[in-house]
């Protein structure tokens, strides 16, 4: 549900900066999650061009400076882009009354996107969240969306369970890639008995060879890291 808007490109600092932290091209765009080639096209050579703000606040995240430092344009932009929002929002709630009937008229929207998202939460590994959790999860979104409509307003023309559906889908997505990150650190929760792949060495064995006196879980992690790279 992340709006964005677009920048020029020109001036900006991203060489000057990139030399002074001793950052290549190649690390700069890996860390910024970019290609290689956005950034050799923002030489500050006079050509037009533009790009997009979460582009220029990712890049400025690497260089650990905020990103009209980069591009000095990102200022004018967002202001720009901030007043467009305004002047294209409208309150559609004058009471609380009228808040909490356009809750009630859209609750079965609700109960209908927890079930047809069930599927997302059924994929994550050592899920306890059943079908009332995954209704009590939308309903709790639908009320908090409509708090924020009540307060900021909505973009104009936009019908509000048009908008309660997007934010209650983005919420299971959002809940669903949590789960996830938690399945994959799971699986570094392996037995310290157990061999190494390839090996006769467990990875007690290997962890006593290399740092016996390290005891951390966060250290045990990392050397579990570190046997599987060495599998």
């Amino acid at each position: 549900m992340a709006e964005t808007f677009v920048l020029n490109i020109n001036p900006n600092y991203i060489t000057e900066l990139r030399k002074e932290r001793r950052i290549t091209v190649k690390e700069l765009a890996r860390q910024a999650g970019v290609g290689e080639s956005t950034i050799w096209n923002l030489k500050c050579d006079g050509r037009h061009g533009s790009i997009k703000a979460e582009t220029v606040e990712r890049l400025a995240a690497v260089l650990e400076v905020e990103p009209e430092t980069v591009f000095p344009d990102y200022a004018r932009a967002k202001k720009d882009h901030a007043e467009k929002r305004e002047r294209e929002k409208e309150h559609i709630f004058s009471s609380r009354e009228e808040r909490d009937e356009a809750i009630e008229s859209v609750r079965y929207l609700a109960v209908y996107i927890a079930k047809k998202n069930t599927w997302r939460i059924e994929k994550c590994r050592n899920n306890v969240m059943d079908m009332e959790d995954l209704i009590g999860e939308a309903l709790l979104t639908l009320v908090e969306t409509a708090e924020k409509v009540s307060k900021e307003g909505i973009t104009r023309n936009m019908e509000f369970s048009k908008y309660a559906g997007f934010a209650m889908e983005y919420r299971f997505k959002t809940i669903q890639g949590s789960q996830m990150r938690q399945k994959r650190t799971a699986y570094f929760n392996v037995s310290l008995d157990a061999q190494i792949p390839g090996t006769d060495t467990t990875y007690q064995e290997y962890l006593e060879s290399v740092a016996p006196r390290m005891k951390t879980p966060e250290e045990i992690v990392i050397l579990r890291e570190e046997c599987r790279e060495a599998a």
